[in-house]
């Protein structure tokens, strides 16, 4: 439930993440006529914006609301190109984008056809 998961296949390589593990990194480097053996890399837990748990501690809801606010924050006072860190926060249009086009796709599911994602300005 409630869970992603993300594989990348290469020639060379290979990588693999889910959120079922969400501090471990699976990869895998390959060279033809080598074996073929995933090894893991355990990420812990590390943050532009230090919380009081800090990267020893499982990661958190608490962690989790506590970095939104500080990047929020981090933007409001700096801007974007002056932020800790390069993901700046959703925009109002941003998040209206978003739900236009979720709302298109749950009409075009129920109505089986095309249904047309316009921008409302």
């Amino acid at each position: 439930m409630n869970t992603w998961a993300t594989e990348i296949d290469g020639t060379e390589g290979s990588i693999a993440f889910s959120t079922k593990l969400p501090k471990t990194l699976r990869f895998m480097d390959y060279q033809p006529g080598g074996r073929q053996a995933w090894q893991t890399l355990d990420l812990g837990s590390q943050s532009a914006y230090p919380t009081i748990t800090g990267a020893i501690f499982e990661f958190g809801f608490s962690d989790a609301i506590l970095r939104m606010w500080a990047a929020f924050l981090d933007e409001l006072a700096r801007g974007r190109e002056g932020m800790r860190q390069p993901f700046h926060c959703a925009t109002p249009e941003e998040a209206a984008s978003t739900h236009r086009l979720f709302t298109a796709a749950l009409r075009s599911h129920a109505e089986r056809t095309v249904v047309s994602v316009t921008a409302s300005r």
